[in-house]
């Protein structure tokens, strides 16, 4: 359901999506980026009960589907005429929130194991 929440945000006409300035960052960025974390987080908390092999061979594989997903939606925004244009800043947002979550997933799933917990 995430992805597909994804998919119809990022491919809305930009007249229904508000101008929010921010001087530091640009918001958009920091929405791709949160999506993105959460799109993949949602894909490796469900591997949290499986082999620690598998949950390894797996989330790196949920790594470049993520990636590989927010480079495809900005092909998307690139070939429709909704209005929307592909920026490479995007995918690199996009991909910078499945790497934080990848991560973010490999350090507690480490941390928990070593402390004989399972993820929750």
């Amino acid at each position: 359901m995430w992805a597909f929440f994804i998919l119809g945000v990022c491919l809305l006409s930009p007249k229904y999506i508000p101008n929010v300035k921010f001087e530091l960052i640009a918001i958009d960025k920091v929405v791709h980026l949160g999506l993105f974390f959460v799109l993949n987080f949602l894909f490796l908390f469900s591997l949290r009960r499986n082999d620690s092999l598998i949950i390894k061979k797996k989330s790196i594989l949920i790594l470049f589907l993520c990636v590989f997903y927010g480079a495809a939606i900005e092909y998307l925004q690139m070939i429709t005429r909704l209005g929307r244009n592909a920026e490479w800043d995007d995918i690199i947002a996009n991909s910078l929130g499945s790497i934080f979550a990848f991560l973010w997933f490999i350090f507690t799933n480490r941390f928990l194991n070593k402390n004989n917990r399972q993820v929750i």
